[in-house]
């Protein structure tokens, strides 16, 4: 294992969110999905934390294959995630998966332990602002990151928001 890639990793991590909450410094432009339910409350724009819409939802609900990707413009070590259900009503994703990319064509699903992470855990289940981020075993450089929900949710659609 390279340790000095390691270490740069490690303090990249004690550093700050990257700006994927509402008032993140990531463009709206940059949050793009495979389908959205309507303008008004489900578009991809709306998948930040701590934002006043109800967040990101497909289309169809129990279509295989959605996803919410983002472009975060630059390379970032993801070190952790931190999700939230939909703002004032009860609908979250239970389990997504994560894939990273530094190219936007080829996404690695995260994995730790030869497991598909799950950063939901259900701790995030809870419509208030602490959005306590799950660290990720193992940081890795990203461009983009690609939520995928697995087909687990409450409520009316996977509504999620995803940020750190």
């Amino acid at each position: 294992m390279n340790t000095s890639r390691r270490s740069s990793f490690t303090t990249a991590c004690e550093m700050e969110a990257i700006g994927l909450a509402i008032d993140g410094k990531i463009p709206n432009n940059s949050f793009t999905a495979s389908s959205y339910f309507n303008d008004a409350y489900y578009k991809p724009s709306f998948g930040r934390l701590k934002g006043s819409k109800r967040g990101w939802a497909p289309k169809v609900r129990s279509k295989d294959g959605d996803y919410l990707q983002i472009d975060l413009l630059y390379e970032y070590v993801i070190c952790a995630v931190a999700t939230q259900g939909a703002n004032g009503i009860n609908e979250w994703t239970k389990s997504f998966k994560i894939q990273l990319s530094l190219d936007g064509t080829t996404f690695d699903i995260y994995q730790e332990d030869n497991n598909d992470m799950d950063p939901r855990q259900d701790s995030n289940l809870i419509q208030d602002p602490s959005y306590d981020p799950v660290p990720i075993q193992d940081p890795l450089g990203s461009y983009m990151i690609l939520q995928d929900p697995t087909g687990s949710w409450t409520g009316f659609s996977p509504g999620s928001s995803l940020g750190h």
